[in-house]
């Protein structure tokens, strides 16, 4: 298989992974809180509703050579966190005892959808509200999100969950290769001048990248010449969970999950300045 092939096979195997765990689920296993911060199982499975249906939609317009927002794309402003939230809530309050069956049928539409996207349509533009993508980018953006948020409702059910081995590079790549994350409200001290945290995961894959933190920006570059303030190394799954806000640098340390060179102190400062997700 090309390799467009083989992460949208990817995406579709996780996909089906989740709505079978669900399928198991009793009605008092959705109220549960997940892993997801202040959302419960129901939470995350209207978010992911909302997401198979508005993805869609574009995906289908994107394949047919059209990259314009479709006509009910939802505005985004600069509280984009707050606003996914507020969305999914919402569909979940809405759809109630329908949200499951509502789930699978958003599910098995955009499984239809994946099947015929080929080589060819892997570089065609694709509407985002903040940024211009590709078909490609969005496939792999969404197994980052089908990969993290499966793990964020199975890891309430099994402590021992893991990230998906077949997903785990893909997501790993596209995290390291992300250049900017959305910016939230910290408690921690303003920045008089940036710092810079390397992280090496070693790993699936090998990856080597630069996370900058400004009193205004969080970003990431490719490692060059400028030396970081503080060098991380660890595995791809704690790089994802890492990125993705689901564990914090304290809590790797003490587990043994990363070893780190640098300021001590700002290693520890990491999960309270980096706002993930």
């Amino acid at each position: 298989m090309s390799a467009p092939e083989q992460h949208v096979s990817v995406l579709q195997a996780e996909m089906r992974r989740l709505e079978a765990f669900l399928g198991a689920l009793s009605p008092e296993d959705w109220q549960r809180s997940s892993r997801c911060d202040q959302w419960t199982v129901a939470d995350v499975v209207a978010h992911l509703t909302a997401m198979a249906q508005d993805c869609a939609s574009r995906l289908m317009r994107a394949l047919h050579g059209d990259a314009s927002p479709p006509p009910q794309a939802p505005p985004i402003g600069g509280q984009v966190a707050a606003a996914i939230a507020h969305h999914a809530i919402a569909m979940r309050q809405r759809l109630g005892d329908d949200l499951l069956p509502t789930f699978l049928a958003a599910e098995r539409a955009f499984h239809e959808i994946l099947a015929t996207i080929g080589p060819a349509d892997w570089d065609k533009p694709c509407y985002h509200p903040q940024r211009s993508i590709s078909i490609g980018w969005m496939v792999d953006a969404l197994i980052a999100e089908q990969t993290i948020h499966r793990w964020d409702i199975q890891s309430v059910f099994d402590p021992h969950a893991r990230l998906s081995a077949a997903c785990l590079p893909i997501v790993v790549e596209y995290n390291a290769q992300r250049r900017r994350w959305r910016q939230a409200p910290s408690d921690a001290a303003p920045l008089t001048q940036s710092i810079r945290y390397r992280f090496e995961v070693t790993d699936v894959p090998r990856y080597r990248t630069d996370v900058i933190l400004t009193d205004a920006h969080q970003y990431m570059e490719a490692v060059g010449k400028t030396p970081a303030d503080v060098t991380f190394r660890c595995d791809g799954e704690t790089f994802v969970l890492l990125m993705f806000g689901r564990i914090r640098t304290p809590e790797a340390v003490s587990q043994g999950r990363i070893t780190f060179e640098g300021d001590t102190e700002l290693a520890a400062a990491f999960s309270q300045r980096f706002t993930g997700g």
